[in-house]
């Protein structure tokens, strides 16, 4: 289970400050500590829509949810996974976003953890380009910063990776740094 925050109502309905969806982010590793093969580091984020506007939830969001919003992950655009058609109707969807990071670091016995941050943006399509006196908005609604962490021992013979192993799994944080749902124009 990742870390869950609230997507305060846009349009403070029905309750200034009530949350209309959740966001959840997790961070998960793969081959991380592998001889020959670079270590994956995955990110995902699922929403789950629980009102709209102080109107029932989408009980489709998943069908449209690549129109509602999307995320920047380090500069890189994220979209939702696309549907299938035959997919029945959700009010989950889910983006991913996958980082590539070297095979088990060359550091014989490193003294410190491989770690890593970054920040995720959520962006509101449906309020994206809008225009406010003479601002035009982003669509950024929601900034958050993430950190990992993971050690490898790693063996070596002639430069080469021979044995490498996790001494300390994958640990993750996420923090809310900046929320602006009404506005979205952080």
């Amino acid at each position: 289970m990742g870390k869950i925050f609230n997507y305060a109502d846009p349009d403070n309905r029905p309750v200034r400050g009530a949350a209309v969806a959740t966001i959840e982010i997790s961070i998960g590793g793969d081959n991380l500590c592998v001889c020959g093969k670079d270590g994956l580091l995955t990110i995902e984020i699922e929403v789950e829509v629980s009102g709209s506007g102080g109107k029932s939830p989408w009980t489709n969001f998943n069908k449209i949810a690549r129109e509602a919003g999307e995320f920047i992950v380090d500069a890189n655009k994220v979209q939702f996974a696309a549907p299938k058609a035959t997919d029945p109707n959700s009010p989950k969807a889910k983006a991913t976003h996958v980082i590539k990071l070297p095979e088990c670091p060359d550091k014989e016995n490193p003294e410190k953890d491989q770690e890593g941050k970054g920040e995720i943006k959520v962006v509101d399509l449906t309020r994206k380009g809008a225009t406010v006196g003479e601002v035009t908005w982003t669509g950024v609604s929601q900034i958050y910063q993430y950190s990992w962490s993971y050690r490898c021992e790693r063996t070596g013979k002639d430069g080469r990776c021979v044995e490498c192993k996790q001494e300390k799994k994958l640990q993750y944080d996420v923090k809310l740094l900046k929320a602006n749902t009404v506005q979205p124009n952080l």
